[in-house]
């Protein structure tokens, strides 16, 4: 989980923002982007990153002038092991500190 602050930020401008930082990235390593997203009833930015021995989840959501940014790992194939977890984080994160 990480926090950083975006005064004056919406959804659309970090889904724009990602969508173009993960463009960038080599093919093939993030997939399923949606801008238009939502995880455990929380509107998100969410997407997946893939990697040879895991696999992340990421939920990208702002609150207030903070985005924040939850990523659950888990084993490739085994997502369904931690989404329990993952969901109740995103459900409780909020800003600090600001």
């Amino acid at each position: 989980m990480t926090q950083s602050p975006v005064p004056g930020e919406t959804l659309s401008g970090t889904a724009e923002r990602l969508k173009r930082a993960l463009d960038a990235e080599p093919g093939g390593v993030f997939a399923d982007f949606d801008p238009s997203g939502s995880t455990a009833g929380r509107p998100a930015v969410t997407y997946r990153e893939v990697r040879a021995r895991h696999h992340v989840r990421w939920t990208v959501f702002v609150d207030g002038p903070v985005r924040i940014s939850i990523g659950c790992q888990s084993r490739p194939g085994a997502e369904d092991a931690v989404r329990g977890v993952c969901e109740q984080a995103v459900r409780s994160a909020r800003a600090i500190g600001i």
